[in-house]
């Protein structure tokens, strides 16, 4: 989403998506609070926005003002949570609640509901905005592509642990004392961790699986795509890489380092930034 804009323009996609005359919902942010910039010069904006449905869209207007003495992490004030109806082209439900100042505090889950961070935890959430009791945890928040599990904590090196969202159970705890690297990434079926300068797969029943991709500080924007393949950023060869749960590799798509050519990668920006090849993703 482009956090400049006050007007979003949303196209409601079905079979017919790309018929000349698919209708178009529209809605005025700055009707729900959201601003352009704060009541101080450092200005932070963390919206984030998401499809709960087809038919349905989640946003929340997460921004905050910096003074001159602020805590690393809080979650006011206040959050405008929207669920816009594309198909009826109205505001289903709207009203404030509290969420991390940090991006992704803020996802759509499976079911119709959402995941939402703040101070408390993680709150799983309806459509209503009615929340289940908050898990203890600190951020940041991940959530699979169907929403079946979260992988939240690991900020100021607190554990992280993989919730699936429907039973509430613990599915894995990632311990990280003094091993700021060690992180889980959640799929549907599966983990990616990244310990021990090791990037794995993790699945019950089989044996673990290892990825032979250098990250070199990426590993967070690494993804599951579906149930049997993810994406990530082999820093070294300055390309993204596409690979099954079991390891091979399926595609490869040239990128560019953000910043442009350097003389040494140690000198380069952790992340990347596509060109015309890359798009095909």
């Amino acid at each position: 989403m482009n956090r400049f804009l006050i007007s979003l323009a949303f196209a409601y996609c079905c079979f017919d998506a790309f018929a000349a005359d698919a209708p178009v919902a529209s809605l005025d942010l700055g009707k729900f609070g959201y601003q352009f910039t704060g009541s101080t010069s450092a200005f932070a904006d963390y919206t984030d926005i998401g499809f709960l449905s087809e038919d349905l869209l989640l946003i929340s207007i997460n921004q905050r003002s910096f003074g001159p003495v602020e805590p690393m992490f809080a979650d006011g004030p206040g959050s405008r949570v929207i669920v816009f109806d594309l198909k009826h082209r109205s505001v289903l439900t709207s009203g404030t609640m509290f969420a991390e100042k940090m991006a992704g505090s803020v996802q759509p889950i499976n079911g119709e509901r959402f995941a939402v961070l703040n101070e408390k935890g993680v709150q799983f959430c309806d459509i209503a905005l009615h929340c289940g009791p908050p898990i203890q945890t600190k951020g940041p928040l991940l959530v699979s592509p169907q929403g079946t599990r979260v992988a939240v904590g690991g900020n100021g090196l607190t554990p992280q642990i993989v919730v699936d969202t429907e039973s509430l159970k613990q599915i894995e705890v990632i311990h990280r004392p003094q091993k700021f690297q060690e992180m889980a990434i959640p799929g549907d079926g599966a983990i990616l961790v990244h310990a021990d300068n090791w990037i794995t797969v993790r699945r019950s029943g089989t044996k673990q699986v290892s990825f032979h991709v250098v990250d070199r500080g990426t590993f967070p924007e690494f993804r599951f795509l579906n149930s049997w393949s993810l994406a990530g950023l082999d820093h070294d060869a300055s390309e993204v890489v596409v690979l099954g749960l079991d390891g091979h590799e399926i595609r490869r798509y040239k990128v560019e380092r953000r910043g442009g050519p350097a003389s040494s990668p140690q000198h380069q920006e952790p992340g990347l930034r596509s060109t015309n090849t890359a798009t095909q993703l």
